[in-house]
């Protein structure tokens, strides 16, 4: 893995991501980080959302939509994407998934990544 000097903007990306309940995309973080960083670039966002994903330190999510979300929460959990509401959700799958990847890892596997995505519509837009 490539080493990535520490950057105020990466730090700043990272704690904003961290701080959050949603999955923004990058314009969302770029939006509140921009007042306090005026010579921030939606670039420069982009960029070190790369470097933190290939540091570990975050995820990134492609469900249902054509922009990529991210999330800071990296403990192995699944995600349900709204298709009415197009909002992203957190569940914890509890031991289940922790017993695939012990199996795998068991059988020889080294998991790089895990992303469990379901999509249909939440319990929310359902009883509306």
């Amino acid at each position: 893995m490539p080493i990535f000097r520490e950057s105020h903007q990466r730090k700043a990306v990272l704690n904003n991501l961290s701080n959050r309940q949603d999955h923004p995309v990058a314009a969302d973080i770029y939006a509140d980080l921009r007042p306090a960083i005026p010579n921030l670039s939606l670039g420069t966002v982009y960029r070190n959302l790369e470097i933190l994903e290939t540091q570990g330190k975050i995820i990134s999510i492609n469900v249902g939509q054509r922009e990529t979300h991210y999330d800071a929460f990296i403990e192995p959990h699944a995600h349900f994407y709204c298709r009415q509401c197009e909002r992203i959700y957190d569940f914890d799958l509890e031991e289940n998934c922790c017993l695939v990847q012990k199996k795998l890892q068991t059988d020889g596997h080294r998991i790089e990544k895990t992303s469990i995505e379901f999509i249909g519509i939440c319990k929310s837009c359902t009883f509306q």
